[in-house]
């Protein structure tokens, strides 16, 4: 079994203090012109003092792009100065630091976007009941050279790495399910053609990597394996294992399953038992790294997640709730639970989201 408490080293050299990781959880504490405020980085000053690598909060790279209120930017070089304060914040513990980045697509609200777009011209009914318009063929390229621009963005302000946001129904996953791209052209379709937008954003990046001879700097992405069944035709398992393996060949630097727990297994199956992560990791056969993630709440948590397998577990609620979570796991000690979680869309600063749950922080941090 992999040790969470010692170094760990990722594909491309960088070598982590332990293989703990924080969560990307969204704040709500930016500003309403997406930057950064003093209270999200004292909020993450108190939590970078002990994990090994930190993924902030996701920033979206195009003004469209945005996803919720209080979000900050990273789609312009007005923002270089708050990325650079943010990069020291997040290394300020010894922690590698890694800006996440997204689109939000159709997976936002009116208020926040006029123009709100997506894969295709399907609309959201689940949460932000949306109606969005297909992206054009010259807005996917631009799109696709956005990413690469945050990314390089992201290494002059200082960051470790950047990490992709294919997950939890934002732009990026919405072209690769069959649910929400219905295209007829090369970006929908079959398997092949809705990988392809991912897969470009993913090797732009790569391309944009290379050329500034930064080979240590870390790329992440962050994949949801498997939608739910009331999303129909929906993403599949069997459609990820195709996808992982097109990640796995790449040079990237770790894959980050977005679960609602560590250990879960399929949810649109039932009688597939196996736990995601067994799946995934033997489609990955140590090819990338996989950070897994999802309720991991105590010491014994954590040494399950790394019984399964995970080279990484990251951890969200419990760093909400107790800023040293993982020092105190690591001495035994008792761990505090104050955490109160609301579906309240009445906005409270600072808060954090994590898997579309709003939870306050603790009154200290307020």
């Amino acid at each position: 079994m992999k040790k969470p408490y010692e170094a760990f080293q990722l594909q491309d050299g960088v070598v982590l203090k332990n293989a703990v990781v924080m969560a990307p959880m969204t704040t709500w504490a930016g500003s309403s012109d997406g930057q950064l405020t003093a209270t999200e980085l004292a909020y993450y000053r108190e939590r970078v003092k002990d994990v090994g690598m930190v993924i902030s909060a996701t920033a979206h790279v195009v003004e469209n792009g945005r996803g919720f209120s209080g979000q900050f930017y990273a789609g312009d070089d007005h923002c270089l100065p708050q990325l650079k304060e943010l990069a020291i914040t997040l290394k300020s513990g010894g922690a590698r630091a890694i800006l996440q980045l997204f689109h939000a697509g159709r997976s936002t609200s009116t208020e926040l976007n006029e123009d709100i777009v997506g894969a295709s011209a399907i609309p959201e009914t689940f949460a932000y009941h949306t109606n969005p318009r297909a992206l054009t063929e010259g807005e996917i390229q631009t799109l696709i050279d956005e990413f690469a621009r945050a990314s390089r963005r992201a290494m002059e302000a200082g960051f470790d790495g950047i990490e992709l946001h294919g997950a939890n129904g934002y732009l990026l996953q919405q072209f690769l399910s069959p649910a929400t791209n219905q295209r007829d052209d090369q970006w929908g379709g079959s398997l092949e053609n809705r990988m392809r937008f991912p897969l470009a954003v993913v090797d732009a990046v790569i391309d944009v990597v290379k050329q500034s001879g930064r080979e240590d700097f870390v790329i992440g992405y962050r994949l949801t394996p498997e939608e739910v069944p009331q999303m129909e035709p929906g993403l599949t398992l069997e459609d990820a294992d195709v996808f992982v393996e097109q990640l796995a060949q790449r040079n990237i630097s770790y894959l980050h399953l977005s679960l609602q727990q560590f250990d879960q297994s399929s949810r649109r199956n039932p009688q597939q038992t196996e736990p995601v992560a067994h799946r995934i990791l033997k489609i990955v056969e140590g090819r990338l790294p996989v950070i897994g993630v999802g309720m991991v709440k105590s010491g014994d948590d954590l040494n399950h997640a790394f019984e399964l397998g995970y080279d990484l577990v990251a951890v969200g609620r419990a760093l909400v709730t107790e800023p040293r979570w993982l020092s105190l796991v690591q001495q035994g000690l008792p761990v505090r639970s104050t955490m109160k979680a609301t579906d309240s869309l009445e906005r409270t600063v600072p808060q954090v989201m994590i898997d579309n749950i709003r939870i306050n922080f603790p009154a200290t941090i307020e």
